[in-house]
């Protein structure tokens, strides 16, 4: 895991783990581990093929992503956006953040819902719309107000209720 952390959210800062933000925008697209694996072993430009071994090797790789234990590269993460959309940016934001435990407060923490993981450039999509953050609760967005709560613990920082996800 992230130093510092237990579960999706780091006990110092109270932030979002990289993993849990991936491992939320997944479940956000209904897809499983294997099956993310899967498509990333089928892209056009894979230099392997895509059999049992190297899908469940990958299937790992993931899991230890969304686990915190072996964080995606930047690199790794661009890739990942061809099973599903997630915002590189945030991505990008929470790994920072996480490294840098001393930033203080220095470095800008990304608004993302608690249940889907949408964010200001990446916005669930409902009825042709994007969602908004609600106002009632700024750490979810409109398209996930009225469900239940993920698990209980699960607070993001940066949820200010400021702009919304569009």
């Amino acid at each position: 895991m992230c130093q510092g952390t237990t579960g999706p959210v780091d006990v110092a800062t109270g932030i979002i783990t990289p993993g849990a933000y991936l491992r939320l925008r997944r479940e956000a697209a209904r897809m499983g581990i294997r099956q993310v694996a899967a498509e990333l072993a089928a892209l056009p430009f894979a230099v392997m093929w895509p059999g049992p071994a190297e899908i469940a090797r990958l299937a790992a790789r993931i899991g230890a992503a969304e686990d915190d234990t072996e964080p995606f590269t930047l690199a790794e993460a661009e890739l990942l956006q061809h099973a599903f959309r997630f915002d590189w940016s945030v991505y990008a934001q929470l790994i920072d953040l996480h490294a840098d435990p001393a930033s203080d407060g220095t470095l800008p923490v990304p608004q993302i819902c608690r249940s889907c993981g949408c964010s200001w450039h990446d916005p669930c999509v409902r009825s042709g719309a994007p969602c908004a953050w609600t106002d009632h609760n700024a750490e979810l967005c409109t398209a996930c107000a009225h469900r239940p709560a993920p698990s209980p613990g699960l607070h993001l920082a940066g949820a200010s209720g400021e702009g919304a996800p569009a």
